[in-house]
């Protein structure tokens, strides 16, 4: 019989330690064999035999580096407040092989079978040495007096947050056991004086257990509860938090301050944080750089064929191929300490966009040093953001494409679904709200 002594969190970040830990009460135990599934399908994901430690038949693997490649936390960006998904979740199954004293054949014992959630993330050491499985899993409400922290959001972001008018701003949350049941938003004045409440149900099917939010100001004002009052159009605050079906609070709470977009070239990036959701930041003046290379094929020219009738004289090169980039630098305003520690988040993300209109473009960070300024280290100055990153055409010309009036749509099958550039740079999706590659 196989007792397991350790085993990973319920719901476990897949970039920190996955140690399983057995043993198993069988002497004649010579190897187990561990069997990794998909839930969902019960596809097999791996297969690993482990071999005891002497003497006392206990067995431990670390199964991080698997999960590793199977989570990949994806950005919902659409009109809605709200959408639901699923946490990847896997089976495991460990199983025994024994030897037969009798026959000395190897002969399958018992089995345990135990399932896991995971999630893209890994926690710092000191975090992860803290962490609880439902620290972002939201549980039920313990009654009044109970002091334990409310499931947190996937952010490390203040929790009161001042952002522009335009800006983009994303929550996740877990849900394994169905508690949330409504989304909280309350708005309020210049002076902080509450103007409305408003509960948006959360309808799911059975098996969805992510809660993703889309709390940008445009949402949030132009939801069908909140738009058209006329505390939306006062709003200068407002406040997010997840209630149970009895109306208590189950999640923290998140709260923006909106501020009038800036002139100055305002540029949404939209980053991958540590924990697998997403944050946001504003920087401004973005300057555009075109750099070019060309494969040329040389050309033979001689007196008949070096001009034209209509008085074109040709050149001694054709270009064959050409490969352009666009690279841009911009800055961020000025960044509170906590605020200049946070931004090495999006140095070091993995998935990193910008917002062009409504539309999202994944962009590439090219900084490789950034220096974390404090404000006692820096003559109590505040520190900015210098950013550089490429993009794979130019956003300007996608911005000003966007807000043109006279779009040809002639090249694509539903012109509801597709805005398309003639000269064949990108295509936009209407419908996923999304921006690719057209070749």
């Amino acid at each position: 019989m196989v007792t397991i002594l350790n085993e990973p969190h319920k719901i476990s970040p897949n970039g920190n330690l996955n140690t399983w830990m057995f043993k198993s009460d069988n002497p004649n135990l010579i190897y187990c064999v561990l069997t990794m599934t998909k839930a969902q399908s019960n596809d097999i994901i791996a297969k690993k035999k482990v071999f005891a430690k002497p003497l006392n038949n206990v067995l431990s693997v670390d199964v991080s580096n698997v999960l590793k490649n199977l989570a990949e936390s994806v950005l919902v960006n659409n009109n809605e407040v709200i959408a639901l998904s699923n946490l990847p979740e896997y089976y495991l199954k460990i199983e025994e092989f024994l030897n037969d004293p009798l026959t000395g054949n190897i002969t399958a014992g018992d089995s345990t079978t135990s399932a896991k959630y995971f999630f893209e993330s890994e926690e710092n050491v000191i975090d992860f040495y803290g962490y609880t499985e439902n620290k972002y899993n939201i549980q039920p409400y313990q009654g009044p007096g109970n002091t334990d922290p409310k499931a947190k959001f996937l952010t490390n972001q203040q929790s009161v947050k001042t952002i522009t008018t335009q800006q983009k701003e994303f929550l996740k949350i877990f849900d394994a056991n169905r508690h949330g049941q409504k989304l909280k938003v309350s708005l309020y004045d210049g002076d902080n004086d509450l103007l409305l409440d408003v509960s948006i149900p959360i309808q799911r099917q059975a098996s969805e257990n992510v809660i993703n939010l889309n709390v940008s100001p445009l949402i949030i004002l132009n939801h069908p509860s909140i738009k058209g009052t006329d505390e939306a159009s006062i709003t200068h605050t407002y406040r997010i938090v997840i209630l149970d079906s009895s109306n208590n609070e189950v999640s923290e709470s998140r709260i923006y301050s909106m501020i009038e977009s800036c002139q100055l070239r305002e540029r949404n990036i939209i980053y991958k944080n540590a924990f697998g959701g997403f944050d946001s930041l504003i920087v401004n003046n973005a300057t555009e750089t075109l750099t070019t290379s060309k494969t040329y094929i040389n050309r033979s020219n001689t007196r008949n064929n070096m001009y034209s009738q209509d008085g074109k004289f040709f050149g001694n090169k054709d270009v064959i191929n050409s490969n352009n980039t666009y690279s841009y630098a911009a800055s961020s305003g000025y960044l509170d300490d906590y605020e200049s520690n946070l931004a090495k988040e999006v140095i070091t993300s993995n998935k990193v966009y910008i917002g062009v209109e409504e539309f999202l473009v994944e962009i590439t960070i090219d900084n490789k040093i950034y220096k974390v300024m404090q404000q006692h280290l820096n003559g109590y100055k505040r520190n900015r953001l210098d950013l550089q990153y490429t993009a794979p055409f130019s956003i300007q010309k996608l911005n000003a494409v966007i807000n043109a009036n006279d779009i040809d749509l002639n090249n694509n099958p539903d012109s509801s679904l597709y805005l398309a550039v003639n000269t064949g740079d990108f295509v936009i999706d209407n419908w996923l709200n999304s921006v690719t590659l057209k070749y």
